[in-house]
């Protein structure tokens, strides 16, 4: 995930109503890029800079 952090996006329609806890789809993929992320930078980046960049929001 470090080397491809600037390709990466993260998008969901997840419409649970719970928003936490294990039967919340959207919170454990939320979860787990933090896990999987190097670091705060990247995570910012697969879950707002890159989409902002691509749709040129920025």
């Amino acid at each position: 995930m470090n080397q491809d952090q600037g390709k990466l996006l993260w998008a969901s329609d997840c419409n649970d109503t719970f928003g936490e806890g294990d039967q919340c789809i959207g919170s454990k993929g939320l979860a787990t890029v933090r896990y999987l992320a190097p670091n705060g930078e990247a995570v910012r980046k697969i879950l707002y800079g890159n989409a902002a960049r691509l749709l040129k929001v920025v």
